[in-house]
């Protein structure tokens, strides 16, 4: 959770506490301001946090050709990053592997790796971006 606090009369300065990195979102502040009369009136800062999305819960194979491997990739916690989640890719081996993803349901997307040789499919991991 952010903490937003006055720094001098004219500033705002938020924090968030160390750890993890946070999914994002919005933080709304409600304020009320005194003029110079003594009139007062309510207002609300928005700040529209941009943060970093979870791994995906998993990567699973669904199905596979003698040159391809479909998987499944379920964004789990991934799905509350915001912005939300437009991509995942694939790596192995501490590289990017070429496939091809697209959402494939509700919280989830489905990738092809292609141009495989038959039987030597290494182990996969998965990033959401």
């Amino acid at each position: 959770m952010a903490r937003v606090a006055t720094a001098g009369e004219t500033n705002v300065v938020a924090s968030w506490p160390s750890g993890a990195k946070p999914i994002g979102g919005e933080c709304v502040v409600p304020f009320t301001v005194v003029d110079a009369q003594g009139r007062s009136g309510d207002g609300r800062l928005t700040i529209d946090v941009q943060g970093f999305p979870q791994r995906p819960a998993s990567i699973s194979t669904t199905g596979y050709t003698e040159s391809s491997v479909t998987l499944a990739v379920p964004l789990g916690e991934a799905a509350q990053a915001h912005p939300s989640v437009t991509g995942v890719t694939i790596w192995e081996g501490g590289r990017q592997v070429s496939a091809r993803c697209a959402p494939g349901g509700a919280g989830a997307y489905s990738c092809v790796v292609s141009g495989l040789e038959n039987g030597l499919f290494p182990l996969a991991a998965s990033k959401a971006s």
